[in-house]
Order: structure tokens, then sequence, then C-alpha cells
């Protein structure tokens, strides 16, 4: 099967994909806490990437085709970045204890700001590895991973402070990941109607 797109109305699509594209990566990060409550952190680390792989394939698979490789790369790519961040962690908690004393605030906040967008950009270059078949200047997509990861860490820090202490991690999660999919959802949806490397079939 070739490449073929599903944007017979442009403005439409790139409304109801970031929309989608939202819903469903929250609802995965969703997913995420709900399996790993209270305790399974290890699970959370290894299998996010490919718990919110699937859900964005489900959207992704109804625009382009064939995708399915989004989902299995989105696993790797996550467990690679998480590798990493373990494999500089020393360098990592320098800047994490500077940007505390410096800052202020609290420390959960930095430790996931710094530590998200690596992860994020990891597995943004596995996801690149797919999308970069069907949109030009694809290389945009791990920058806003990047971007993503910063809000993600940012955003999911801030309420877990106000859920997780209430037992609700699956709304702080969510809301961390959904609030990521804001960013790279709006990217995707450019990237696919302005610049796509093949022509809808309609």
């Amino acid at each position: 099967m070739g490449n073929s797109y599903n944007l017979k109305n442009p403005m439409q699509t790139k409304t109801k994909l970031w929309l989608y594209w939202i819903l469903a990566t929250g609802a995965g990060g969703g997913i995420i806490a709900f399996f790993a409550a209270p305790t399974d952190f290890f699970w959370e680390l290894l299998m996010s990437g490919f718990v919110t792989g699937f859900t964005q394939w489900l959207v992704l698979r109804r625009y382009i085709q064939p995708v399915f490789w989004w989902f299995p790369l989105s696993g790797l790519g996550w467990i690679l970045g998480v590798y990493f961040r373990i494999s500089t962690g020393s360098l990592l908690d320098s800047v994490i204890r500077l940007l505390s004393d410096v800052g202020g605030l609290w420390e959960v906040l930095w430790l996931n700001v710094v530590n998200e967008p690596i992860t994020f950009t990891l597995l943004g270059v596995a996801q690149w590895l797919v999308l970069r078949r069907y949109v030009k200047h694809s290389w945009l997509w791990i920058l806003a991973c990047f971007l993503g990861g910063i809000a993600r860490g940012a955003i999911g820090s801030i309420a877990c402070k106000f859920f997780c202490q209430l037992g609700f991690g699956i709304i702080s999660n969510g809301t961390g990941w959904a609030v990521s999919a804001a960013i790279t959802g709006i990217t995707l949806s450019w990237l696919l109607i302005k610049y796509p490397k093949t022509y809808p079939n309609s």
C-alpha cells in the first residue's frame, strides 16, 4: 500500500485532528497512571511510550496510511529517552539543583522540566522515523516534542501538587500528557496540511 491521506477538508481536519490528538494522548496518560498507581513507577517508565503511542496511533491511522510503526517505535523511543536520562543522571541532578536554587519553586518541578524534554525528544526522534515519510520539514516534529516535554514536565508537576496527594494521579498525568499533545498536535496537523509529501487521493 502506498502512502495515502484523508485530508478532504483541511481546516476541519486541522481542528479535529488537534482535538482528537489531545484527547487520545491525555487518555493514554491517564491509563498509564491508572496501571502504575500507586507504587509501580517502573511500569510507568517502561510503558508510557507504548501506551500513548498506541492511543495516538488510533487517531493518526485515520489520516495517513500505513502508520503501524508509530506505535512500537514510540515505545522504543521512550525507553531510550529514559535510559539516556538515567545515564546522565549526575549531570542532570546538578542542573536541577542549580535551577532550584536560582529559580525557586520546588525541586520536583525542576526535575520534571529538565528530564521530560530529554525523554520526549528521543520519543520524537523515533516518531520522526515514521512521520518523515509523509511530510516535508519533519524535523519540526522533534522540536515540538521537546517543547511538549517541557510543558508536560511543568504542568504535570503543578497538577500533581494538587491532585496526587488526593490519589488522583490519573488526572495529573493525563493533564500533563494532554498539554504536551496540544503542542505536538498543532504541529502535526500543520505539517500534514501544509507540507505533505503526497496529496490527498480525492
